[in-house]
Formats: structure tokens, C-alpha cells, sequence
């Protein structure tokens, strides 16, 4: 409904135009949730293939069932946070962090069905590393720049 109501908004608006700089707030809102979510299928959808494929029998199913009913529910729930204000949005965040979740669990399965443990170590200890570099260097930005003020 939101790409809709952003193409319709759009259409019958001076937005028409995308270099224009006509666009209202809600539309800007819609364009930046659209973008927002192409960006966390990146993380959604590998995870919840991989979550189907090693799925034993219909029951386990159920699991990529509820993955997605909750990332839908959290997409939706970014969306009308969005709306309320840049500090609502968080409540979306659930389905971010069930995705990044739901993806470690796959590729650590992998890894241990491979060659056990050291498969598994060998498969999550990258991302394991980059989030702490990640985090270290957001950190070293706020300390240079607490530094300067």
C-alpha cells in the first residue's frame, strides 16, 4: 500500500518531477520506508531461504512461517513509527535484529553440520569480527569527536 500510495502522490502532485523538490514530508517518509525495506531484504530474505532449506519436515516449516509474519508486522510497524516522528521508528527494529538472528543461526547451522564446531567458529567469527570493528570505530568517531567540542 505504501509504493502505491507514493506513486499516487506522485501522479497527482507537482512530485511528478522527482528533481522538482516538490515533495511533501509523508511522501519523502514513504520513499525513505520503501528504500529502508529493499535494504533490510538484503538481510530478510538470504536468511529466511536458508532457514526453509534446512528445514527437516513441515513442522519446522512453521519457523519460516513466523519469521515472516513478524518481519511484516515489524516493516509495518517501522512505517506508521516513521510517520509518528524519527524516534518511533525503532519499534521496527525487531524485525532488523530477528533477520540478522535468524541469519547467524543459519550459517552457524551450516558450518556445524560441515565439520562441527570449527566449521561453525569459521563461518560466524567474520561477521563477529567486522560488528566489532564497526562498533569500535563508531566509538573512536564519537570520542574524536567529543575530542574537538
Amino acid at each position: 500500500p505504501w509504493t502505491e500510495r507514493s506513486a499516487h502522490d506522485r501522479l497527482v502532485t507537482r512530485a511528478m518531477d522527482p528533481l522538482a523538490g516538490a515533495e511533501s514530508p509523508r511522501l519523502r517518509v514513504n520513499q525513505r520506508y520503501v528504500q529502508n525495506t529493499i535494504e533490510q531484504l538484503w538481510l530478510f530474505v538470504p536468511g529466511l531461504l536458508m532457514l526453509a532449506v534446512q528445514a527437516r519436515d513441515g513442522a519446522s516449516m512453521r519457523a519460516v512461517v513466523a519469521c515472516t509474519i513478524v518481519w511484516v508486522l515489524a516493516r509495518w510497524t517501522f512505517w506508521i513509527g516513521y510517520h509518528l516522528g524519527s524516534r518511533f521508528r525503532s519499534a521496527g527494529l525487531v524485525g532488523m535484529v530477528q533477520s540478522i538472528v535468524v541469519l547467524l543461526y543459519c550459517i552457524w547451522r551450516f558450518g556445524y553440520l560441515w565439520l562441527g564446531w570449527p566449521g561453525a567458529v569459521a563461518l560466524i567469527a567474520p561477521f563477529v569480527a567486522a560488528a566489532l570493528f564497526i562498533v569500535g570505530m563508531l566509538r573512536w568517531d564519537r570520542w574524536t569527536a567529543q575530542r574537538e567540542d
